[in-house]
């Protein structure tokens, strides 16, 4: 257990936004760019092994550099401003709790 606790509610919002509207959405854009290289990129091939390789950009690779790895990030962002709030209503309990001694309640 940590010796010391000490929370910048201020600075792990901040955080937490950049996450959300930063980073995952620079993962959002790079996905896209990724797919429109990739497309240019096999334009000009033909054949089976094009039609499977496309399929597997298509059903597995694109929608996971779009869709998956983003929420992952989103979850991150999620995860963080969970424990902001969990760790102020914490703060404010004991304090209500040491007020209440100090009242003699």
């Amino acid at each position: 257990m940590a010796e010391k606790v000490t929370f910048d509610y201020t600075q792990m919002s901040a955080v937490e936004n950049s996450i959300r509207n930063t980073h995952a959405q620079a993962y959002t854009a790079a996905a896209q760019s990724f797919k429109s290289s990739m497309d240019a990129a096999i334009a000009g091939w033909k054949g089976e092994s094009k039609d499977q390789f496309t399929a597997l950009l298509v059903n597995t690779v694109y929608p996971h550099l779009a869709q998956s790895v983003p929420a992952m990030v989103t979850a991150m962002a999620d995860v963080l401003k969970e424990n902001i709030t969990a760790m102020s209503e914490v703060d404010a309990s004991i304090a209500q709790q040491i007020a209440g001694a100090a009242q003699g309640g």
